[in-house]
């Protein structure tokens, strides 16, 4: 178990997150770079205050993702606090989240209500969202 004290920041000189065996607490930044989340562990994301990120994410305190590069997501159980916020792509950049698997708890991947374009997509082509009991689980069609 990891609870991060601070936001997990993830970008070129870490790439992979391998969630296998682990469960994390807290919000995790892409930074920048090509990111694969694998593996099935969990992460969850508490309340925290508003300055709990400090200045770089003061105001995504309550996201669980928040992108500024690339994000591809094979696997793991993801859940949000807040969950519209689960998956949060940079509105400034050319961000973009692709979601191959996992389970999502009161948040359906494939239809985001967070981003300029609404309702987003984040689910990758030749995949679903199948929902069962407020859990969006991520299959190949």
């Amino acid at each position: 178990s990891v609870f991060a004290a601070e936001p997990i920041i993830l970008n070129e000189s870490n790439p992979v997150l391998d969630l296998t065996g682990k469960t994390i607490e807290g919000p995790i930044i892409v930074e920048s770079g090509n990111v694969i989340i694998t593996g099935n562990g969990t992460v969850t994301s508490p309340v925290y205050p508003a300055d709990y990120a400090g200045t770089y994410v003061s105001q995504y305190y309550c996201t669980m993702f928040f992108t500024c590069g690339n994000l591809v997501i094979n696997g793991g159980t993801f859940k949000c606090a807040t969950p519209k916020w689960t998956l949060n792509a940079h509105d400034k950049t050319q961000s973009i989240i692709e979601v191959k698997g996992g389970t999502f708890v009161n948040y359906n991947p494939a239809e985001v209500y967070t981003e300029p374009t609404q309702p987003k997509n984040f689910v990758a082509e030749g995949y679903k969202s199948v929902e069962k009991d407020g859990e969006f689980t991520v299959v190949a069609e």
